[in-house]
C-alpha cells in the first residue's frame, strides 16, 4: 500500500508539475514573488529518508540506523523559534527518527504514512493552515502527495526523485 508504480508515478509527477506551473508555482515565480511567498510560510513539511538523512538503510541486528546532520537540526530549531510549524511525514518508521524528532521538538511526526497527501491535508486542517502557506520537500515519487498540498517546492528536488525512481 502506498507504493507508486513507475508509469503512474511519472504521470502524477508530470501532472503535479504542470499544475504548479499553471498556478504560478516556484519555477514560474519572479524572485520578488518567491520572496513574498516565502515570507508567508507557516508550515514546513519534510520527508525523512533521503531528505533529512542520506537515504541509506542500515541495520544493527533488528534495529534500523539513521544519520541526521547536526546543521539541519540547528536550522529546524531556528525555524521553530520564528514561528514556523514543522512536520515530518515518512513512509518508513525508525526509532532513530522518533528520537531525533523528540530531540528537536518536532511536534508533528507521521511515520509509516502510506498516503502522504492525506496526512498533510489532515495536519493542515488541524492547524488551520492552507497549501498557500506550506512548503514541502521530498525526494521520491511517494512524496508527490506532499507537492499537491504545498505552495512552494523546488522542481529540482522533485525531478531528482523521479530520476532516481525510473
Amino acid at each position: 500500500p502506498g507504493r507508486v508504480g513507475r508509469r503512474a508515478g511519472l504521470a502524477r509527477y508530470r501532472a503535479v508539475m504542470a499544475e504548479r506551473a499553471r498556478d504560478g508555482g516556484w519555477s514560474t515565480r519572479e524572485p520578488e514573488q518567491a520572496r513574498e511567498a516565502l515570507l508567508a510560510v507557516r508550515l514546513l513539511v519534510l520527508d525523512v529518508d533521503g531528505v533529512l538523512t542520506d537515504g541509506s538503510v542500515n541495520y544493527l541486528g533488528a534495529e534500523e540506523l539513521q544519520s541526521f546532520h547536526v546543521r539541519d537540526g540547528q536550522g529546524l530549531v531556528w525555524l521553530q523559534r520564528v514561528g514556523i510549524e514543522l512536520a515530518w511525514i515518512s513512509g518508513r518508521g525508525a526509532l532513530a527518527t522518533e528520537l531525533r524528532a523528540k530531540e528537536l521538538g518536532i511536534r508533528h511526526l507521521y511515520l509509516r504514512c502510506s498516503d502522504k497527501e492525506a496526512c498533510l491535508s489532515e495536519l493542515q486542517t488541524n492547524l488551520r493552515l492552507t497549501p498557500a502557506v506550506t512548503i514541502a520537500m521530498g525526494d521520491d515519487l511517494v512524496d508527490l502527495g506532499l507537492a499537491a498540498r504545498a505552495a512552494l517546492l523546488p522542481p529540482s528536488i522533485w525531478s531528482r526523485g523521479v530520476d532516481n525512481a525510473l
